[in-house]
């Protein structure tokens, strides 16, 4: 008897971080540099202007801070025409495959949200219920997004979401993490259950009283605790952990076993 549950060159991830790299770049005006490249790029202020969609007034002002900032002139300017400086040219072939990059990341990120699910997603489930109710469910997901690869963890400790890397998981029990966004699906219920055979030879107890003297079979949870058996009783919730020779730390077994030994 048993009670049970029914990136070559430039920055790179990874790559050592200095202060200074940081700091500089923090302090850098990215949008004087992109107005920088409209200039650059169109030859004129004004232009530039409208092509970014700000007065040519911004334009001048962004450009004198960029150029504060790098201690360095940018620009030849007369009243006909706009040229680079030798540093100004060699400062935009540089910071043209920065923005080049910084573009496709920004196409990638849209692309993703708003594309087709695509990509790998890690699924974490307790041994039993994965086995019986996700595992099957992905079948049908896999149909539905083939464009996503699923990688199911079948484990009974806790989910660590950060150290395994989880995506999704599906656990019983009280919420511990309140960090844990989490969302109930399904009730879990709890039920007392015995092999015919032992029904028919021990009889069914009626009280918790007459449990005792019944042979059950225990479950211990992944944190290596013995499982206590709920009931509840006028609104309450009665703990009981009962004598058992057996305890196995998977519910299947359990099933399994019963059958097997008249449990």
């Amino acid at each position: 008897m048993n009670q049970m549950n029914t990136s070559q060159g430039g920055f790179r991830p990874g790559m050592p971080i200095h202060a200074d790299y940081l700091s500089n770049c923090f302090a850098t005006s990215y949008a004087g540099i992109i107005v920088f490249m409209a200039v650059a790029t169109e030859g004129n202020f004004a232009k530039a202007g409208d092509r970014l969609g700000i007065g040519r007034s911004a334009v001048s002002r962004n450009v004198q801070r960029l150029e504060e900032q790098l201690n360095t002139r940018l620009f030849l300017r007369t009243t006909r025409t706009t040229s680079l400086t030798r540093e100004g040219e060699r400062f935009f072939e540089n910071c043209k495959l920065g923005v080049t990059h910084i573009a496709e990341a920004m196409n990638d990120m849209l692309e993703l949200r708003h594309g087709p699910p695509s990509g790998t997603l890690r699924v974490s489930s307790s041994n039993s219920f994965g086995r019986n109710v996700v595992a099957p469910l992905l079948l049908k997901f896999s149909e539905t997004y083939p464009d996503i690869s699923v990688d199911l963890l079948l484990d009974d400790k806790p989910a660590d979401f950060v150290t395994d890397q989880i995506d999704v998981a599906f656990r019983d029990g009280y919420l511990e993490d309140s960090s844990i966004i989490a969302k109930r699906l399904i009730p879990m219920r709890m039920i007392v259950c015995a092999s015919r055979s032992y029904a028919q030879k021990r009889g069914l107890p009626t009280t918790l009283d007459e449990l005792q003297q019944h042979d059950c079979i225990n479950t211990r949870a992944a944190t290596g605790r013995v499982n206590n058996w709920e009931f509840e009783t006028a609104g309450q919730i009665r703990k009981y952990l009962p004598t058992s020779k057996l305890t196995f730390n998977d519910a299947d077994l359990v099933l399994s076993s019963q059958q097997k030994v008249n449990l």
